[in-house]
């Protein structure tokens, strides 16, 4: 399992693995942080999810209509603001994946947020 994966073909392409790169970004967070310091963090991205969920009355990002929302704010604003949610939603992705798969030095306990 690599960084890349070869695509076939003349001249030979390669993509990123992106299974592979979320492998590594849990390992790192499983080395670098506790179980207790897994399941903190992740309510705090929740709560931040939420928060946004509130503002834009919207599930998602996504759902969001950039020009519809720059009667309250600038385009600069709404987007950094839709960014930064986006972002919130990967690191729960990674942390709850993280706490689920039990931390290395637990032997794998699971602990629920």
């Amino acid at each position: 399992m690599g960084m890349t994966r070869e695509i076939s073909g003349r001249p030979v392409r390669y993509e990123r693995n992106e299974s592979y790169l979320q492998w590594r970004r849990v390992e790192q967070i499983r080395d670098e942080y506790s179980e207790a310091e897994i399941v903190k963090e992740l309510k705090e991205t929740m709560k931040r999810i939420e928060e946004y969920r509130a503002q834009f009355d919207a599930d998602s990002p996504e759902d969001v209509s950039l020009m519809d929302r720059t009667e309250e704010a600038s385009v600069e604003e709404v987007w950094e603001a839709l960014s930064e949610w986006k972002t919130l939603k990967q690191r729960a992705e990674l942390l709850d994946t993280a706490r689920q798969n039990g931390h290395s030095s637990s032997g794998g306990a699971k602990v629920d947020a």
